[in-house]
């Protein structure tokens, strides 16, 4: 997966939201998006419990 994300190194590859954004970085950047947007993934969802809780009660 990262390899593939190499790929596009030299393009802009943006997306809204719940997706990542890349512009030329290396392979160490790649690590800090992915723990960057795994973190971001995670606040959304905690979120979403948070709100299905509170439609419950």
């Amino acid at each position: 997966m990262f390899n593939n994300l190499l790929k596009f190194k030299d393009k802009k590859f943006f997306n809204q939201k719940n997706k990542i954004r890349i512009i030329k970085y290396d392979k160490e950047s790649i690590y800090e998006i992915f723990s960057a947007y795994i973190i971001e993934m995670n606040l959304i969802f905690n979120k979403n419990i948070k709100n299905k809780k509170l439609n419950e009660n």
